[in-house]
């Protein structure tokens, strides 16, 4: 529906209890009679429509008992009014996705706070830690600074915790203690020093994104207690040390990132313990912009977003809640953003970017639900594994810029999924593989800077570099061993031949000069 919004509903209605416009076209400006009063209106939604005007300043006294106000999505500019700060009974509270600035004034016990995507400035108020109840908050997108209010200690009903994208340092305070918590996005932001310990008493969390901020140390191996984990994003931070076997114990991981930071070691063999699988809930209900995801087992679960709880008809067995999460993971050699019941379907390793050495261990060649895989950027040397073969799954590989040596396995082409494929700068010889399949698809620049590489799609011909030298070539990782044994023989063999004949002729001629010198005398 068009046209300026119906202000004359609000003045001619004062019985209404619930009012909702949400996604339709109407503009503003949105006014309130200053007389008018609804005090049996407990929902007032008017999210996603392009109001593009200010919060009516007597919104608090027009609505006395509101209890959900969505005004999400609408332009909204300006700031909020203090009068919000009259309704007594406001649990939900939504005006992300705005235009809104200034401060913002002490709302009474909330249970869901969104604010985010505005242009909200200076620290997080203090006035948030007062609100006990509170199970949502979003302050992400912003330009918040400073540290994280020691406040913060005193919210232990929370579940969703999102402060993401604003300017906050230091670290979380030590005292925090939110044993509820499901889903943490700290990213992009400048928190420093080490993975908080605090965490650790969080152990029932799903998300944890921690990317691009300044965390420096090694994965704590604590982390391993978060058996319920299943995005874990340490991208773009100061972490060192190697990959602790710890991380092999988070089984239900299906986003793993932990590229960009200064790992170094072997890459641990027992990776293939985690799953990578997909999330396979027995039911999803959407309501309003929160997603209920839970296991139930056949139990019947019901939310009532008036009152924010939940209810069962029989025993509930575990259910987990969340605003449309989201998470960014590289993926198809592009920085994507994934967004609600799409990450059910994904599933991704990005060790990418760091100082990792040795062999890639075959075991995660068998990671068959493994979608995405990258471990470009290191110093991995070895063969490609054969096992690769076993990731049915994949639709991105990247092991580009590294050190590997030996054929690529033909037995890559059974991966019909595969849409993107980088094994550019490495040492790889012998014959690329044939152009069948996927791999009839992919140029010049998936195999380029490998000089003993050679066949289609390179321009590099096989029998310059294979058939005219074929001992110096190592044509595969299995014969590594004995070709270089024979380039070795082959060395002895002809090197030292011919170093023994040139000592021998010099030595000869060296004594039959001296045999035959005459000395000349000079005149005194």
């Amino acid at each position: 529906m068009v046209g300026r919004f119906p202000n004359w509903l609000l003045a001619n209605n004062t019985k209404l209890g619930k009012f909702n416009l949400s996604y339709n076209l109407f503009s503003g400006p949105l006014e309130f009679n200053p007389n008018s009063n609804l005090p049996n209106m407990s929902v007032f939604d008017v999210s996603s429509n392009p109001i593009n005007g200010k919060i009516p300043p007597t919104i608090g006294l027009v609505f006395p008992n509101l209890m959900v106000l969505n005004m999400s999505s609408s332009s909204l500019l300006g700031s909020i009014p203090n009068s919000l700060c009259d309704m007594k009974s406001l649990n939900n509270l939504d005006l992300s996705f705005n235009n809104l600035s200034g401060h913002m004034p002490r709302v009474r016990e909330l249970r869901m706070l969104d604010l985010s995507n505005n242009h909200f400035q200076g620290k997080i108020p203090r006035w948030i830690g007062r609100l006990k109840n509170l199970t949502f908050l979003i302050l992400s997108q912003n330009s918040l600074e400073g540290s994280i209010p020691l406040g913060f200690c005193n919210l232990n009903e929370l579940q969703y915790l999102d402060i993401s994208c604003n300017n906050l340092s230091g670290t979380l305070p030590s005292c925090i203690n939110m044993p509820s918590l499901r889903y943490l996005y700290l990213q992009g932001n400048q928190f420093s020093g080490l993975i908080p310990a605090a965490l650790a008493k969080s152990r029932i969390l799903l998300t944890l994104n921690l990317m691009k901020n300044k965390f420096s140390g090694q994965v704590p191996k604590w982390i391993s207690a978060f058996s319920n984990l299943r995005i874990l994003l340490l991208k773009g931070n100061k972490l060192e040390g190697p990959i602790s076997e710890e991380l092999c114990h988070l089984k239900n991981i299906s986003l793993l990132d932990l590229s960009q930071n200064n790992l170094s070691g072997e890459l641990p063999a027992c990776l293939n313990n985690i799953t990578f699988g997909n999330l396979n809930f027995s039911n999803v209900m959407q309501i309003g912009k929160v997603t209920i995801e839970w296991f139930t087992k056949g139990y019947f679960i019901s939310y009532d977003p008036m009152k924010n709880e939940f209810s069962v008809l029989e025993q509930m067995m575990q259910f987990e809640w969340y605003e449309e999460q989201e998470a960014n993971f590289m993926s198809k050699s592009r920085y994507e953003s994934y967004r609600g019941n799409i990450l059910n379907f994904m599933s991704g390793l990005d060790l990418s970017n760091n100082n990792l050495i040795g062999h890639i261990p075959p075991q995660i060649g068998y990671l068959s639900s493994l979608h995405t895989l990258n471990l470009s950027n290191n110093n991995l040397t070895g063969p490609i594994p054969n096992t690769f073969s076993n990731l049915d799954q994949i639709e991105s590989l990247d092991l580009s810029h590294n050190k590997l040596s030996g054929e690529i396995p033909s037995q890559l082409t059974v991966l019909y999924s595969l849409s993107i494929f980088y094994v550019a700068h490495n040492n790889l010889s012998g014959r690329t593989p044939e152009r069948v399949n996927q791999f009839g698809t992919f140029d010049a620049s998936s195999f380029e800077d490998n000089p003993l590489l050679c066949g289609p799609p390179l321009n590099q011909s096989c029998s310059l570099i294979g058939e005219s030298s074929p001992r110096m070539v190592i044509s595969s990782s299995h014969n590594h061993g004995n070709e270089t044994a024979e380039f070795i023989s082959s060395f002895v063999w002809t090197f030292v031949p011919s170093f023994i004949v040139a000592f021998l002729t010099v030595i000869v001629s060296l004594y039959f000069k001296s045999y035959f010198y005459i000395p000349r005398v000079y005149p005194k």
